[in-house]
C-alpha cells in the first residue's frame, strides 16, 4: 500500500470509528448518547478535513480529495444538527433530510479510495435508533 493510502487511512480511522458507533447506537440510546456521538462525528469531520488539507497526496489524487472536502462541510451540518436534536425522532428525521449530504460525502470518499488504491470500508450494522445509509470515509 502506498504512502498516501496509510495517511489516508490512519487520518480517516478515529473519525470512521467514531461514525460506525454513531450509526450502531442501540435502539435503547438516550437522547442525551445521540447527541454526544453526533457532536463527536461532527468533530471529527473539522479535525479531518483540516488533517486532509495539510496531508501530501499525489497529484492525481487531489481533485478527489477536494471534493471529499467539500462534500464532508455538507455532512458537516447534518452531524451538527442531529448534536442539538431535542429527541431520537427528531436526529432520525435530521439523518433522513441529510441523506443527499451524506451519500454525496460517501462517493466523494469512495473516490478518494480508489484514486489511493485503499480498500473500501466495511458497512456498519444498523439498527432502528440511526437510520442506515452513511458509508466510513
Amino acid at each position: 500500500m502506498s504512502q498516501a493510502a496509510q495517511q489516508y487511512l490512519a487520518l480517516t480511522a478515529p473519525a470512521n470509528a467514531d461514525l460506525l458507533g454513531f450509526l450502531a447506537l442501540p435502539n435503547n440510546t438516550t437522547v442525551a448518547q445521540a447527541k454526544t456521538a453526533a457532536a463527536k462525528v461532527a468533530a471529527d469531520e473539522v479535525t479531518l478535513v483540516a488533517a486532509l488539507k495539510k496531508g501530501t497526496w499525489p497529484a492525481a489524487a487531489q481533485p478527489t480529495l477536494t471534493t471529499l472536502e467539500s462534500t464532508m462541510g455538507r455532512e458537516l451540518i447534518v452531524y451538527k444538527a442531529c448534536a442539538t436534536d431535542t429527541s431520537i425522532t427528531a436526529i432520525k428525521r435530521t439523518l433522513t433530510q441529510g441523506q443527499a449530504a451524506i451519500a454525496a460525502r460517501a462517493a466523494a470518499s469512495a473516490q478518494v479510495r480508489a484514486a489511493l488504491g485503499v480498500p473500501a470500508p466495511t458497512a456498519p450494522a444498523t439498527n432502528s435508533a440511526t437510520p442506515s445509509g452513511s458509508a466510513a470515509a
